[in-house]
């Protein structure tokens, strides 16, 4: 496996070894056009730093809205819409002409 991030060049070849049984899913499900990986077994947490108002209001909305979404072991992970019909209809309810 290749191991790179968005938008870096592969200077030198990496490899991994997952630990264990960990499985690895390598599919075109995301991008639609490329081959991206994951580990299904393991959920992503994003650590905010309470350092400005962005993660604040990102941590408020996840601790006092109803769902409680993507606040891990108490509401459920974000997940990322595909249908392009569905991503337009949501930007055009939350983002205005400008």
């Amino acid at each position: 496996m290749t191991i790179t991030g968005a938008g870096h060049i592969l200077l030198f070849p990496a490899s991994f070894q997952p630990p264990g049984k960990m499985t690895i899913r390598c599919d075109k499900i995301a991008s639609g056009s490329s081959t991206g990986c994951v580990f299904p077994s393991v959920t992503p947490t994003l650590m905010l730093p309470l350092e400005n108002r962005v993660q604040v209001n990102v941590t408020w909305s996840m601790q006092s809205l109803a769902d409680h979404w993507g606040w891990e072991g108490k509401g459920s992970p974000l997940t990322r819409e595909m249908d392009e019909a569905v991503i337009i209809a949501n930007r055009g309810k939350v983002c205005d002409s400008a």
